[in-house]
């Protein structure tokens, strides 16, 4: 039976405050989560949110495993409370999967939920796409969240945020393999508009001779595909719509193959 589970920090104390722990909170939570059967999360302000499809008792592990390493790898200097969960009728699963993605604060990217992922925008929790598939629409998750335009993503300045943020991470910093992986779909998204090795070595604060190296190496188009959709909702936050023409996100969806009608599968 599909099970909810509400949990908090104790004195009502905020998760997470920056993009950056953001990233690293969905990351943990999309990590442990996955062997639960994690549908959906959201982590607004003091609370973290989770829908799963696994068992009980997996479901209550995951959970504990959850909250533990949030605990250190945030460095949240206080303890969860006690969670509370809640098992659901599958008649139920719908509303509260729509209950727990539109939970926002200061959160304009959704980063601290998994709602990027179910909509292409993320890499690493694309696996909550097959396990919302039966429940969700992309029309339901772009009205849900609130997003009413977005621009074609052709501002090169913006590529190392797009990418970090298309894999999760706080900044293109190291040699990690989520790294590289960002660095390489951003040189090639990037390449894709026009931009020569050259401006993305500098933009990436790496050598000429990488960029080209990691153009030439195979991306999986998912991850391209979540580049250009980070760089597009960027670019349409610092949009003028009296300068800028702009394009309807579903649009743009449509355009990249997926039909805000259809299922949330790729």
């Amino acid at each position: 039976m599909p099970v909810l589970v509400t949990t908090r920090l104790v004195k009502d104390r905020v998760l997470a405050t920056s993009a950056a722990q953001r990233r690293l909170l969905a990351r943990t939570v999309l990590n442990v989560g996955q062997k639960a059967g994690l549908i959906a999360f959201a982590a607004p302000s003091d609370r973290l949110v989770m829908l799963f499809g696994g068992d009980r008792t997996q479901v209550s592990r995951t959970c504990r495993d959850t909250t533990t390493a949030l605990r250190r790898r945030l460095k949240l200097p206080l303890p969860f409370s006690r969670a509370w969960f809640d098992t659901l009728d599958e008649h139920e699963l719908r509303s509260t999967a729509r209950a727990v993605l539109t939970q926002w604060d200061t959160d304009p990217y959704r980063e601290a939920s998994n709602l990027p992922d179910l909509l292409g925008a993320r890499f690493i929790g694309r696996y909550t796409i097959a396990n919302a598939n039966h429940l969700l629409l992309r029309r339901d998750l772009l009205s849900w969240w609130g997003l009413r335009r977005i621009e074609d993503g052709t501002d090169f300045s913006l590529l190392p945020e797009a990418s970090a943020a298309a894999m999760g991470l706080g900044e293109l910093v190291g040699r990690t393999a989520d790294v590289v992986d960002a660095r390489r779909a951003a040189i090639q998204v990037g390449r894709s508009l026009g931009a020569t090795h050259g401006r993305m070595a500098r933009l990436l604060h790496i050598s000429e001779r990488q960029s080209k190296r990691l153009g030439q190496q195979q991306v999986d188009p998912a991850l391209l595909k979540a580049v250009e959709l980070q760089l597009g909702l960027r670019q349409d936050a610092l949009a003028d719509a009296t300068e800028r023409p702009l394009v309807g996100l579903e649009d743009y969806l449509r355009r990249s193959g997926a039909d805000s009608e259809s299922p949330l599968a790729l």
